[in-house]
């Protein structure tokens, strides 16, 4: 709300929840806009640039993360 951002969650709004309070929900509660995760991706043109991992034994295994190896 100070600078005047968007908040990009990937939560959905749930006034009435219970359990927990939901970021969707402080932001409306406070005026702070907020968009969908994949919709911000698309809106700045985010890329997800993965590589293909090997085992030692040359079997493929999901998409190395840098930082996660």
């Amino acid at each position: 709300m100070e600078h005047g951002l968007t908040v990009a969650t990937h939560e959905r709004p749930k006034p009435n929840a219970r359990k927990r309070v939901l970021i969707p929900d402080v932001c409306a509660a406070m005026d702070v806009p907020t968009a969908d995760t994949f919709d911000m991706m698309r809106a700045t043109d985010a890329r997800l640039h993965l590589e293909t991992a090997l085992f030692d034994d040359g079997d493929l295994i999901a998409p190395a993360l840098p930082g996660l190896e």
